[in-house]
C-alpha cells in the first residue's frame, strides 16, 4: 500500500513506499545526508546501511531510489549510489524557491496568526537574543529553522509547509556550516524581529516585503560565500566535482577556524 512518509524534520514528502522498514531507511539516510554525515561524492553501499540500519538490503535500495529522485542521490553505471554534490546553481535555485514559498507563507500568516503562534515566535526571538548576547551558537540553526517553519504552519497552507520544510532541509548544512563561522546573526535577528512585528500588526503586504527582503539578504550572502574559493563554506559544500565522486573533500570537519562541526 502506498503511503506517505514522515520526514525527519516532521514534514511530509510525496515518495512512496512499499514498507515501514523502507520509510525507516529512507529518513534516517536523509537525515545522514543533510546533516552532513554522509558528504558530498560519497559512495553508499547498500551492504554496509543494511547492517547499521539493522534491515535486509530490499528496504535500503528503495529507499535509496526514492532519494535518488529528489536529487539527494545520484546513480552511476557500475559503481551505485553516491551522494550528489551542491553546485552554485543547486544554491541559487533553492534560495529562489525558499524565497517564493516563504514570501506567500509570510503574507498568508499576517492574516491567519493565532495567539498560540504569535507565543511561539515571540518565545523563540527571546530565546535567540540571549544565545546571541551569551555567544552561542550550537542552538541557533534549530531555533532559526523553527521561527520560519511557525510561519509556514501559522500560513494554514500545510503544502507550502511541507514543501518549505523540505527546502529548509536540503540547506542544513550550509546554513549550520555559515552559522558557526560568521557573525551576522544579530543583523538576521533584527530582520525576523521586524518580520514578527509585521506579523503581528495582521499587515499582510508588509509581512511578505519584509520576508522577501530578509531572504534575499540571506542568498546573496550565502551566494557571496559560496563563490569565494577561500571560504571554508565553499571548500566543504562545492568542492566535490559531481563527475568525480572518488575526490576527498579538501578539508575535515574541525577545522572551521576554531568552530567544531557538531550535529
Amino acid at each position: 500500500m502506498a503511503i506517505r512518509v514522515a520526514s525527519f524534520s516532521g514534514g511530509l514528502t510525496g515518495i512512496k513506499m512499499k514498507t515501514t522498514r523502507a520509510n525507516e531507511a529512507y529518513n534516517k539516510i536523509k537525515e545522514w545526508i543533510v546533516h552532513y554525515r554522509l558528504k558530498p561524492g560519497e559512495h553508499l553501499a547498500i551492504e554496509e546501511l543494511a547492517e547499521t540500519l539493522n534491515m535486509s538490503r530490499t528496504p535500503v535500495r528503495e529507499a535509496l531510489h526514492c532519494l535518488e529522485q529528489e536529487h539527494l542521490l545520484i546513480h552511476q553505471p557500475m559503481k551505485g549510489f553516491a551522494v550528489k554534490s551542491l553546485n552554485l546553481s543547486d544554491v541559487k535555485s533553492i534560495f529562489e524557491i525558499r524565497c517564493s514559498l516563504e514570501t506567500l507563507a509570510a503574507r498568508q500568516a499576517a492574516k491567519n496568526l493565532s495567539k498560540n503562534h504569535r507565543r511561539r515566535l515571540e518565545a523563540i526571538l527571546n530565546e535567540v537574543w540571549e544565545h546571541i548576547q551569551k555567544g552561542e551558537k550550537n542552538h541557533m540553526l534549530t531555533l532559526e529553522q523553527e521561527f520560519h517553519i511557525v510561519i509556514m504552519e501559522a500560513s494554514g497552507n500545510y503544502l507550502l509547509r511541507e514543501m518549505g520544510q523540505d527546502i529548509l532541509s536540503r540547506i542544513w548544512a550550509i546554513q549550520r556550516l555559515n552559522i558557526l563561522t560568521s557573525d551576522h546573526l544579530a543583523d538576521a535577528h533584527i530582520q525576523h524581529s521586524r518580520v514578527f512585528q509585521a506579523l503581528v500588526a495582521g499587515n499582510s503586504r508588509q509581512a511578505a516585503a519584509l520576508m522577501r527582503k530578509h531572504l534575499l539578504w540571506a542568498g546573496k550572502y550565502m551566494l557571496g560565500r559560496l563563490k569565494d574559493r577561500h571560504d571554508v563554506i565553499s571548500q566543504v559544500i562545492i568542492s566535490t566535482p559531481q563527475n568525480n565522486p572518488d575526490s576527498e573533500i579538501p578539508i575535515s570537519r574541525k577545522e572551521f577556524h576554531g568552530h567544531e562541526l557538531r550535529f
